[in-house]
């Protein structure tokens, strides 16, 4: 027992050794990352409830890691390998941690910190077996006062397989995807599969763009999206992308659609708009998109250098905004290459 005990807590702390790694699962286990080094260093003996919850988000490639821990704790092994029943409700501990969080974190953090928490709570849930599973919120960018919105964005992503955290990749979306289809609509779409033969050919232009989009989104698979709304306002909207086909049930888009009710508290009321705001244009494709959005740093470093040169009082948001806003612009305008 002394050798297995050793083992998984060495090879825990290796994979804890990069902060971000440490960070997500800490997240994900909805513990402090001082926690898991107290795990690695003996210092305390973790609950079975958290040793299931990491069995859960491991990756294939730390399998040795399960091995150890199953060796000392069997008993998650049978606790693992008996059929467990789909739980319809969110757990009442997420309500209040959600609810905790929203009210103590700072209003600069708050969108951030709940965003990626609900996401990485909606993977859990949806997806416990890790069969590979991508959710992002893709949310209106702001238009100028008096204007309409032009386009969504996407701003927050995770995955399963459980990965380290990465910088997720940001791209526009306009009214020829589904994230931009749902958007102006106020009503989900559900796209079970993008390798059916008998699908039919689409009827235009519109409908070959919503096709397309959405296979790029969910290659082989399927995918749910569905618009963030209060009331009768719209914030944006949350995709979930699954690797199989047909994987959406009514009870998936229920559950789906409790966690986009949590989702309405990480968005300020000014973030939501009126349908009749909206006025998305055509966005070309991500490869077409990347020259632009790689240059999203350099432009806010620009603006910010500008405004100190000029002696005017700039805020770093109020540059990305109007970064974002210049990118938006050129993408709309830009001509399409086939």
């Amino acid at each position: 027992m002394e050798k297995e005990q050793q083992s998984w807590r060495k090879l825990l702390g290796k994979i804890i050794s990069n902060p971000q790694e440490r960070q997500q699962i800490a997240d994900a286990l909805q513990l402090h990352p001082i926690t898991l080094t107290r795990w690695v260093t003996n210092k305390t003996t973790p609950r079975l409830e958290s040793l299931r919850q990491l069995l859960d988000i491991l990756p294939s490639r730390h399998q040795k890691l399960a091995e150890w821990i199953i060796k000392e704790y069997p008993q998650l092994q049978r606790e693992k390998s008996a059929p467990k029943a789909p739980d319809l409700e969110i757990p009442s501990s997420f309500y209040a941690q959600v609810l905790h969080t929203h009210s103590s974190s700072p209003a600069i953090r708050r969108s951030s910190t709940l965003s990626q928490l609900i996401l990485q709570q909606l993977l859990l849930h949806l997806d416990p077996e890790q069969q590979g599973m991508t959710v992002f919120l893709v949310q209106c960018v702001p238009p100028f006062p008096q204007q309409k919105v032009r386009s969504l964005r996407k701003t927050y992503e995770r995955s399963t397989p459980f990965q380290p955290m990465q910088e997720p990749h940001t791209c526009f979306y306009g009214a020829e995807s589904p994230a931009g289809n749902a958007t102006i609509t106020g009503h989900y779409i559900l796209i079970q599969t993008h390798t059916n033969p008998l699908e039919p050919v689409p009827r235009n232009v519109t409908d070959a763009l919503l096709r397309e989009s959405a296979a790029r989104s969910a290659p082989g698979g399927s995918m749910l999206v569905s618009p963030i709304l209060r009331v009768d306002r719209v914030a944006g909207c949350l995709c979930i992308c699954s690797s199989r086909p047909e994987s959406f049930t009514q009870m998936t888009i229920d559950i789906a659609q409790k966690y986009i009710e949590l989702l309405t508290l990480a968005f300020a009321e000014d973030e939501f708009y009126q349908l009749t705001d909206l006025d998305l244009g055509i966005m070309p494709p991500y490869t077409q998109q990347h020259p632009l959005l790689v240059s999203f740093q350099q432009r806010v470093t620009r603006r910010m250098r500008q405004a100190q040169q000029e002696g005017q009082l700039f805020s770093r948001q109020e540059a990305e905004f109007l970064a974002w806003k210049e990118i938006e612009e050129q993408l709309l305008y830009q001509p399409w290459k086939e």
